[in-house]
């Protein structure tokens, strides 16, 4: 795992997770009905301290992965469903504890409420709003 220090991941006030989930709500506004993300995204998450692990399970195999970005080839639908889920979570979760590598301890530490990482929790929907949802809480001082 890759924990990167604040100053490794900020670009002109931005966060790398950020600015990645910015790109990715423009590119779904301009083609709401049929956009995709470019494979390379990927590599750029696993960049910045997501794991290979997660990446594979959220995913698919890495040689499929290494495929499609080789090819410059879009990702699926699906999977461009996920890496915004994804880059969703890890941006609100920089804004939360206004640290990049503040969040990514949080998300990379088992937390007794979900009995899991929150960041294995991302690979599902479900598990996404549950850590959205703690990430609110946290951010408003709402505990119980």
């Amino acid at each position: 795992m890759c924990l990167l220090n604040q100053d490794q991941v900020t670009i002109m006030g931005q966060t790398v997770f950020s600015q990645l989930a910015e790109i990715a709500e423009q590119t779904a506004r301009r083609s709401p009905t049929h956009y995709s993300l470019p494979a390379h995204t990927l590599k750029a998450i696993e960049q910045h301290g997501v794991g290979g692990d997660l990446i594979e399970r959220m995913f698919g195999p890495r040689n499929k992965i290494t495929k499609l970005t080789n090819r410059n080839e879009p990702l699926s639908e699906d999977q461009t469903d996920k890496a915004i889920r994804l880059l969703r979570i890890i941006s609100l979760a920089e804004k939360v504890f206004r640290n990049p590598s503040k969040a990514m301890m949080w998300l990379n530490h088992e937390h007794r409420q979900f009995k899991a990482k929150p960041m294995d929790l991302l690979v599902r929907e479900n598990g996404a709003n549950l850590v959205e949802e703690m990430l609110l809480r946290i951010e408003y001082g709402v505990y119980a």
